[in-house]
C-alpha cells in the first residue's frame, strides 16, 4: 500500500487496486477506523514526529467521497540494486548488503527474516502510465536502473510530460541519460537521501565517497529543479547532526532561488539504532547536535517548521527516555561486527569511545 506498510502482496499492478486487501483498507477508512498497516505513522505521529501518512497528506486533494479508482501515484522500487551498504539499511533495499551478509552470516541476526534479496522482473505499467500523476523512482540506487529510463521514454513517447517524476537516490551516481529525460517533464523533484558529511558520510553510508557526493549534489542544484535532503535520525547520524546542518545552511547562502529544503524521518527500525538507545557521552552529544541543528534551522525560515518540530521531540525524548539495556547492547555489538567487517572505526570517526 505504501512503504510504511509492512503487508507485501503477490499482486500484478492490475490486480492491486482491486484486490480485497485494498477494498478491506478502504471499507476500514470509511467506517473510521484505522488499518493495521497505518499504525506505524499513528504510532510516529503520537510521539510528535512527522510520517510517511503526514507527508503525503500535504499533496492529498480529495475528501472521501470523491477518490478515484485508478491509481495515479507509484512509489517505484523496481528492485534491491545498490552500490552502497548504510547502516540504517537492509538487504531487501540493498544489494549490497544482501551480498556483506552472504559473506557474513554472523550478521544475519541484525535483520528482519523476511528481509531477503528483492531482485525483480520488469513490472508492467504499460496501462498506468498514460494517466500516471505521479512516480517517485526509488529503489535500491534509482539512477543505476536502466528499467527507469525506460519508464521516462515511455511517459515521453505518450505525451504525458505533466506527470511529477521524483527521484530518490543517494547521490552517488550521477547518470546522463536520465538528466537528459527528465528536462522533457514540467515538473522534478530531487530527494537526497544525506545522513551526514565527510567521513561522517562516508562511514554511515558505506561505500561512498562525500567528494562524489558533494559535486553531485551541486550538479543536481544547477538544474533548478526542486530539491529536499532527506535525513534518517539513527543512532549515528544525530552525534554529527550540527556538521550536516551547517553544509545545508552553505548551499541555501549559496542557491538562494533554488528550491531547496531538508526532511528528517526518525530511525524505528531496526529499533537498536533508534537514537533514544544512546547513553551517557554519547547522548550529550546527540543533544548537542540537536540544539545547535535547531538554532541553524529557526534562521533558514523557508524551510519546513515540521523539521525543527522533529529536531525538538527527538530532544525532549532523549532527555526524558530510560536505558534499554538490550537495544544498547545490540547496537554495540551491531557496530563492532560491522567495524570489523568494513575495516571501520567508531571511535575514531565521532571521536568519542562508545562504551
Amino acid at each position: 500500500m505504501c512503504c510504511s506498510s509492512r503487508t507485501l502482496l503477490d499482486l500484478t499492478s492490475t490486480e492491486f487496486a482491486s484486490s480485497s486487501y485494498i477494498k478491506s483498507v478502504k471499507e476500514t477508512i470509511v467506517n473510521g477506523d484505522i488499518p493495521s498497516d497505518c499504525e506505524t505513522c499513528v504510532q510516529a505521529e503520537r510521539k510528535g514526529f512527522s510520517s510517511t501518512r503526514t507527508l503525503a497528506l500535504k499533496d492529498w486533494k480529495y475528501d472521501i467521497d470523491s477518490v478515484p479508482d485508478q491509481i495515479e501515484y507509484l512509489d517505484l522500487r523496481q528492485s534491491n540494486l545498490c552500490n552502497l551498504s548504510c547502516r540504517s539499511c537492509e538487504p531487501k533495499f540493498s544489494s549490497q548488503i544482501a551480498r556483506e551478509i552472504s559473506l557474513h552470516p554472523t550478521i544475519t541476526k541484525y535483520y528482519n527474516p523476511s528481509s531477503g534479496i528483492h531482485l525483480e522482473n520488469q513490472i508492467d505499467l504499460g496501462h498506468l502510465l498514460p494517466k500516471i500523476k505521479r512516480i517517485n523512482f526509488t529503489g535500491g540506487e534509482p539512477l543505476l536502473n536502466k528499467e527507469n529510463i525506460r519508464i521516462l521514454e515511455e511517459l515521453i513517447k505518450l505525451g504525458n510530460v505533466d506527470c511529477e517524476i521524483l527521484i530518490t537516490t543517494n547521490g552517488t551516481v550521477i547518470n546522463p541519460t536520465i538528466l537528459k529525460l527528465l528536462k522533457s517533464f514540467n515538473r522534478v523533484h530531487w530527494t537526497l537521501s544525506i545522513d551526514a558529511v565527510g567521513a561522517h558520510a562516508e562511514y554511515i553510508r558505506y561505500g561512498s565517497d562525500w567528494g562524489v557526493i558533494k559535486d553531485n549534489i551541486e550538479t543536481i542544484l544547477s538544474l533548478k529543479q526542486s530539491v529536499a535532503i532527506n535525513t534518517v535520525l539513527s543512532a549515528y547520524s544525530v552525534l554529527s547532526l550540527g556538521n550536516l546542518l551547517g553544509y545545508f545552511k552553505s548551499l541555501k547562502d549559496t542557491y538562494t532561488d533554488q528550491p531547496l529544503e531538508i526532511w528528517f524521518s526518525n530511525c524505528n527500525y531496526p529499533a537498536f539504532l533508534n537514537p533514544n538507545i544512546l547513553q551517557r557521552k554519547l547522548r550529550q552529544q546527540a543533544i548537542n547536535n540537536l540544539i545547535k541543528s535547531i538554532d541553524i534551522l529557526k534562521d533558514i525560515k523557508s524551510n519546513p517548521s515540521v523539521s525543527i518540530d522533529n529536531l525538538k521531540t527527538l530532544q525532549n525524548n532523549l532527555n526524558g527516555s530510560i536505558l534499554n539495556t538490550a537495544l544498547l547492547d545490540k547496537f554495540l555489538n551491531y557496530t563492532k561486527e560491522l567495524d570489523q567487517i568494513r575495516n571501520q572505526n567508531f571511535n575514531q570517526t565521532f571521536g568519542t569511545d562508545y562504551e
